[in-house]
């Protein structure tokens, strides 16, 4: 009897000692510890440094930082390179693809792509635009043993592979980030790369990758000594800064490199374009993943932001924001954590984005478990991540969002997945989160939805003077090549029949009818403006877009080739300004 009553109390005490654990480290994870500030000499002259690079003082800022460098020299790591170091392949330019443009998507590189590494299915492939807009795109290839550069200046029309790098000797790309800065009157792309022994090893080395923004000028660093890195974050603040001023920021992920668990999250800036890195730790002891970084200025005072997922509860994952003003970075003060979201269910797949014509960030992430959703909440500067946004309220399953706000354009920019019978790309925008609209179906393949392992990506960019629009790039099912679309890219075949402005909206009967697989579609709009032809399936789905951007005033046909869709009942519907109207048609194949 007494033999029993003691291993139920040992059993009690073991049971009591797992869950006081479990609390301690979710209350430790919600809760961190007060923060210290750092007022040492080295810190002060730090913050001495972002002040004057914030006010735009480069004079001062450069006495300074030779002040901060003389005394402490060994603050900024440069690694030496080591064996097998990364190699370009500048000289092989190839020829660009010609896409399936009458249906709106654009292959840029055909072939298998890789996985998605675990917990960062956006770490494949990278889309970025410069601010003339031309459009550059960066994927690991299926092998892992290069990294391919495109780049396109005619408006995601046609692409041209710029560079494909090397990884060296036998080692493999895990994953990557880009950026495109213009601080130095000339493009410079920087790509943030991890690379390991073997495709399936977390021994990663992270590394920085630079390029001319044709290709050329290829200088590889070593971000950080030692391996375990993996899963980076990169951008740049040289659209605030002149050449000398401008800091690029690297977050990323440090694990154990026997199971790839997490057991950091680092951050590290570089003040003279890459050569050497100085080290921060955003946080330790918690498997931070999903990692996105990027920076704003309120209220005078420079921060860096750094989004993160964690697992301290694996079943339950949740969202953190953390930031640290400029000044305190890499100093003993610790960065401030904000529980962004808050909600009872699983966050993850973050991402921020930075308004930078209004200071607004907002960051959008999945929510739920078996029904997901995308969510997004923003920060106008004075109250913190107060606003909630519901950004897809669809029956459909939504996740791996991927955000934009394109400097100096003012506009949100989001690409998403929706898992349905066959997964699709769904692209959204508007002038603040709160207005987000638009819901456009990106890939138009009715044999292969959209790849399930990766993430899709986008980016604003400039059309011509004063027009702007966005771009999407995916991959297939598999995942398989890697295509663009755009919300300028419509299909061929539109015409305007008639040189007389009519004198009303419409929109005929599409002729012939049924139809398989081509019909026109004639419609008129008695005065210019932005113009929106699509078609819709029985459930309500956006399958097609003939038209959508601005249109001088006319009577038009459209042809529409309905290749890509299965017999059955569609709809399409006309919308300019204050004028909509939708009719049927019958696809019999």
């Amino acid at each position: 009897m007494k033999k029993s009553i003691i291993l139920i109390l040992f059993a009690a005490f073991f049971i009591s000692n797992i869950y006081s654990q479990s609390t301690s480290d979710k209350y430790k994870e919600a809760n961190p510890d007060q923060l210290i500030q750092d007022n040492s000499e080295k810190a002060q002259l730090w913050k001495q440094m972002q002040d004057a690079k914030q006010q735009r003082n480069e004079s001062l800022y450069n006495e300074l930082q030779n002040q901060f460098n003389a005394k402490y020299p060994d603050n900024a790591e440069q690694v030496a390179p080591g064996v097998n170091m990364p190699t370009d392949e500048y000289s092989s330019v190839q020829p660009p693809f010609i896409g399936d443009w009458g249906q709106g998507d654009i292959k840029v590189h055909a072939g298998t792509l890789p996985l998605g590494p675990t917990n960062n299915s956006q770490g494949i492939f990278d889309l970025e635009v410069d601010s003339l807009g031309n459009k550059y795109v960066a994927l690991i290839v299926g092998t892992k043993d290069s990294i391919c550069l495109y780049k396109s200046t005619d408006q995601g029309m046609n692409w041209t592979r710029i560079n494909r790098i090397f990884a060296g000797g036998t080692t493999k790309w895990h994953s990557l980030d880009m950026y495109i800065t213009d601080s130095l009157g000339v493009f410079r792309i920087g790509i943030a790369a991890s690379r390991t022994t073997t495709t399936s090893s977390f021994d990663g080395e992270m590394y920085w990758l630079s390029l001319r923004d044709d290709g050329s000028g290829f200088r590889a660093q070593t971000v950080i000594a030692g391996t375990g890195f993996l899963n980076p974050s990169i951008i740049a603040d040289g659209w605030e800064y002149s050449a000398s001023l401008t800091y690029w920021y690297i977050t990323y992920q440090r694990v154990n490199t026997g199971t790839g668990v997490g057991t950091q999250c680092l951050a590290s800036l570089s003040r003279n374009w890459g050569y050497a890195w100085e080290h921060d730790t955003v946080r330790s002891s918690f498997n931070d993943f999903n990692l996105s970084i990027n920076y704003a200025d309120y209220s005078s005072v420079e921060s860096l932001y750094v989004a993160i997922t964690n697992d301290v509860t694996p079943a339950d994952p949740n969202l953190r924001i953390f930031r640290i003003s400029l000044g305190n970075f890499g100093t003993a003060t610790g960065w401030t954590q904000f529980n962004v979201a808050g909600t009872s269910t699983p966050e993850f797949d973050c991402d921020l984005a930075v308004n930078r014509t209004n200071d607004q960030m907002a960051i959008t992430y999945t929510i739920g478990s078996s029904n997901t959703d995308i969510a997004g909440r923003y920060w106008d500067g004075t109250t913190y991540w107060g606003t909630v946004v519901n950004v897809s309220n669809q029956a459909n399953n939504e996740s791996r969002a991927r955000l934009n706000c394109q400097d100096r354009q003012g506009a949100y920019r989001m690409a998403f997945i929706s898992s349905g019978t066959r997964d699709s790309v769904i692209y959204i925008s508007g002038f603040t989160m709160a207005t987000l609209t638009g819901r456009q179906v990106v890939n138009q393949s009715a044999t292969s939805g959209a790849s399930t392992s990766t993430s899709p990506d986008v980016a604003g960019f400039r059309v011509s003077a004063g027009a702007y629009g966005g771009g999407v790039v995916f991959s297939l099912l598999g995942p398989q090549d890697l295509y663009y679309d755009a919300s300028n890219i419509t299909p061929t075949g539109i015409s305007q029949n008639e040189t007389e402005i009519p004198a009303a909206f419409s929109l005929s009967q599409n002729y012939p009818n049924p139809f398989n697989p081509t019909t026109n579609i004639n419609f008129s709009i008695p005065k210019s403006g932005f113009v929106k032809l699509v078609v819709f399936d029985m459930l309500g789905r956006e399958v097609a877009t003939i038209v959508n951007k601005e249109m001088t005033a006319g009577s038009y046909v459209a042809d529409f080739n309905a290749s890509t869709l299965s017999s059955g009942i569609y709809f399409y519907r006309l919308t300019s300004g204050s004028f909509a109207d939708t009719k049927k048609m019958i696809l019999v194949k």
